[in-house]
């Protein structure tokens, strides 16, 4: 819950600002989508997708990710998604990824 809390500001901050759906390559030192994968959602094998928005700040990482859709719910998929965001790194050069853009970002969970 404290979590939460902590994010709303930043929430409020992106809800507001004009949004640019993009799907942008990402480069991932150690891949954090394997590193906080939902521990009970591998052990059954349960494959998630969630959506973050989130603003990019210089040197292209994301910052103020809230999750903006997530399936299935109730494994712990977007939480997981915010966990990794810090580490996911977006090229300048490529549609939406400006600093400053805000940019919407699916990240897919599979436990192969």
């Amino acid at each position: 819950m404290r979590r939460l809390i902590a994010i709303l500001p930043a929430l409020s901050a992106v809800a507001c600002a004009p949004v640019v759906e993009t799907r942008l390559a990402a480069s991932w030192q150690p891949d954090p989508v394997r590193l906080h994968y939902p521990r009970e959602a591998y052990s059954q094998g349960v494959t998630g997708v969630v959506v973050l928005r989130c603003r990019v700040a210089p040197a292209g990482k994301l910052t103020d990710c809230i999750v903006h859709a997530e399936t299935p719910p109730g494994f712990g998929f977007g939480e997981a998604a915010l966990l990794a965001a810090p580490d996911l790194t977006i090229r300048a050069d490529m549609q939406g990824g400006e600093p400053g853009r805000i940019v919407q970002y699916a990240i897919t969970f599979r436990p192969d």
